[in-house]
């Protein structure tokens, strides 16, 4: 019902992607020239993903952090859950950031208000101080080699000290 409202104030096409358990009920011919639907297909979602001007998707950690990566704003569906699972929620409220990371509740999901939320996620310029960075790993990887290395040459030197350095 957003849609017609939402293509109005901003043409756009808009490519849906089943999720690894949603079966295919129905076709993937909508009727629509400006909107195609996918069984998850890596390659194809990858490819519509880079060329996206915005996300809309659940909080799952791959999906968020690849839009994120990339640079494409996100509206998260903030849905909850049953029983006390706040990962999801947790994560988009860490991460969220105008123009980055918006949140969508239950209440946002009617016409005016769904309209209202994308618009305004795509005209925000996103105003982080710097990127994120994502190479983590890449650093505690390279901290723990150093500290490896430094222990075997304390044990060569034949000192057994406690003291660390980390350059």
């Amino acid at each position: 019902a957003a849609r017609p409202v939402l293509f109005a104030r901003w043409p756009h096409r808009m490519v849906l992607f089943r999720g690894a358990f949603q079966h295919a009920t129905q076709s993937n011919h909508c009727g629509s020239p400006t909107l195609s639907v996918f069984e998850f297909s890596e390659r194809v979602y990858v490819e519509y993903l880079a060329k996206a001007t915005l996300l809309v998707c659940m909080g799952g950690y791959n999906t968020v952090f690849e839009g994120l990566s990339l640079g494409i704003p996100l509206l998260v569906y903030n849905r909850p859950f049953l029983g006390r699972n706040q990962e999801q929620s947790l994560r988009c409220k860490l991460l969220a950031h105008p123009g980055r990371l918006g949140a969508l509740h239950p209440q946002d999901l009617g016409p005016e208000h769904l309209t209202r939320k994308i618009l305004e996620t795509i005209s925000v310029t996103p105003l982080l101080d710097k990127p994120i960075d994502f190479e983590g790993a890449e650093r505690s990887a390279n901290i723990l080699a150093c500290l490896v290395r430094s222990a075997k040459l304390r044990a060569q030197n034949g000192d057994s000290g406690n003291e660390w350095a980390i350059s």
